[in-house]
């Protein structure tokens, strides 16, 4: 049916969570065997642990598990070695810290049944943080025009064969949902009407933090695939944002402050060679 790859990084305090989400998956055949393969990436936490936890809780609902354990890091690396074990053609990618409601599985199988090349993803929602800053860095940034009316993939995006066969392996970069949304053109992407759980960082500095990753992301691929950028989003909403601005003028401070800062230090190291997995939270 379909192989789910999890990358993972020290995700002992979100994997659990992640994983019983796809357990409590309705609307599926009984011989489904949906494979889950789970990458443990450069851990030094419990992922491992929680994941075994998990094992035949998994394998008792009918869904394969593979477990891979790499002392190499980068994400895109752990992507490649999970789709060596992956069975079948239909591929979700899913970050670990992501919470997916119950008709998703069902509802992706469906829409990737198609032999021209399909990009999915789910309705995304962000969980109520309980920091300030953050839910007002929220409030901004999910009504963004790429956000609200495209399908930004973030956290979580699904292909089918034919889309799967649209490059080779994974390159090493940071940005591996733009990369592969920038694949196809909008009329290739599909989003599903059901919902998954998509949590920002909590706190005005570890925003900061996944602002540097993020834009170091969109500059890397700028730069190193200037092809893919006719796919890329282009609203012309500015009226819609600065209404929103407008409506919100104390999340508005908050979110541009956030964004300004994160994207000044990404400039400064945005040709290093240096490779690491960075994570935007504590």
């Amino acid at each position: 049916m379909i192989s789910i790859i999890i990358p993972c990084h020290n995700e002992e305090n979100y994997i659990e969570a992640c994983l019983h989400a796809i357990l409590l998956q309705i609307n599926l055949p009984p011989s489904h065997q949906v494979q889950i393969i789970v990458i443990a990436n450069a851990c030094t936490d419990q992922t491992l642990t929680c994941v075994r936890r998990f094992s035949e809780n998994l394998r008792s609902k009918g869904f394969l598990l593979t477990l891979i354990d790499t002392p190499e890091p980068g994400k895109t690396n752990a992507i490649n070695q999970g789709e060596r074990m992956a069975i079948f053609d239909k591929r979700l990618y899913l970050d670990a810290d992501v919470i997916i409601s119950e008709t998703l599985l069902a509802e992706l199988a469906d829409v990737l049944n198609n032999t021209s090349p399909v990009y999915a993803s789910g309705t995304l929602k962000i969980p109520k943080s309980r920091s300030l800053a953050t839910r007002g860095y929220a409030k901004i940034w999910e009504n963004l025009p790429f956000v609200k009316f495209d399908i930004p993939g973030i956290g979580l995006y699904a292909l089918n064969k034919a889309a799967r066969e649209r490059w080779d392996a994974f390159p090493r970069i940071y940005s591996d949902d733009r990369f592969v949304r920038l694949n196809f053109r909008h009329a290739e992407r599909k989003k599903i009407a059901a919902t998954y759980l998509w949590p920002l960082p909590d706190g005005f500095f570890n925003l900061i933090k996944a602002r540097i990753r993020w834009s170091k992301g969109n500059f890397e691929i700028n730069r190193k695939f200037p092809n893919l950028l006719e796919n890329d989003a282009r609203s012309s909403d500015m009226l819609g944002i600065i209404i929103n601005f407008l409506r919100f003028p104390v999340s508005a401070v908050v979110f541009i402050s956030i964004y300004s800062f994160g994207t000044v230090l990404a400039l400064k190291t945005k040709k290093e060679d240096s490779f690491e997995w960075l994570r935007g939270r504590s």
